[in-house]
């Protein structure tokens, strides 16, 4: 190969390169990146008290079906149902 054909592929390389950027920079132009770092945390915070609710939830779901199935006719062998995490 010549000089001038390996310098013409690296050109046609980053040439690519670019308008690959910007079909990416048109594609992920309707959503905003937050670079906020308050905004962040307190998205972050909501996000894990969200999953700290559905978690609690779950445990009271399991907890009920559980006395469900020990249920018979009394209150023996009931567990009381978890109000906190």
């Amino acid at each position: 190969m010549k000089v001038s054909e390996i310098v013409l592929i690296i050109l046609g390389i980053q040439v690519s390169n670019f308008f690959m950027f910007l079909f990416g920079l048109l594609l992920t132009n309707t959503r905003r990146i937050k670079l906020n770092p308050v905004e962040a945390y307190k998205e972050n915070k909501k996000r894990k008290e969200h999953s700290k609710d559905e978690e609690l939830r779950t445990l009271q779901a399991k907890e009920s079906f559980s006395n469900l199935d020990r249920y018979d006719g009394t209150s023996n062998g009931q567990k009381k149902i978890t109000k906190y995490l």
